[in-house]
């Protein structure tokens, strides 16, 4: 992730207010190759990294493709593969080069509370779909009301955790939403 956040530092804002590296488009496939390279110079096995930017930031499991704007959000699902053994790991981080936007701040901060809330409710016993319910709910009263909106889904649809290991998003933790796998 050092080396994908190093990548975001040295580029330039350009006047579309999309990101060049060196003179060129920053593309989420130049970065997303940046972060796996790192990964196989570190011995791990880079598996399904995502690097989605502006209007595809928010969408579940997509890889990511095209020009970087501003705002990026980088997953990465890597398996180091050391010894033998592999064990997944899962990194996200937001990212957003130059000054963010009063609602980028807001947003980030529904995320950031949404996380403290569901930190909170989690207990043996606890089943994840109420969890997911709360963090939802919380997600709507803060004005981002979950539904589809002009042919796309908005709010919080996405599920709430999922545990990694042995096996990419084992099933201990995963709340999907309903009807969706």
């Amino acid at each position: 992730m050092a080396e994908g956040m190093q990548t975001l530092r040295a580029a330039k804002i350009g006047r579309d207010r999309r990101l060049l590296f060196h003179g060129v488009p920053l593309t989420s496939e130049k970065l997303r190759s940046v972060i796996d390279t790192a990964i196989l110079q570190a011995c791990g096995l880079a598996a399904n990294t995502i690097v989605a930017a502006a209007s595809r930031v928010a969408t579940p499991m997509s890889a990511g493709s095209g020009r970087c704007a501003r705002m990026s959000r980088s997953s990465l699902i890597y398996s180091p593969a050391r010894n033998r053994r592999v064990i997944f790991g899962d990194i996200t981080r937001t990212v957003v080069r130059g000054r963010a936007s009063e609602g980028v701040r807001r947003l980030y901060d529904t995320v950031l509370q949404g996380q403290k809330l569901a930190l909170r409710k989690m207990r043996a016993g606890t089943a994840t779909a109420e969890i997911h319910r709360a963090v939802q709910d919380y997600f709507t009263e803060q004005g981002y009301r979950t539904g589809r909106q002009k042919g796309r889904m908005e709010g919080f649809f996405h599920g709430t955790g999922h545990g990694l290991g042995l096996e990419i998003h084992e099933a201990r933790g995963w709340a999907p939403l309903p009807g969706n796998p």
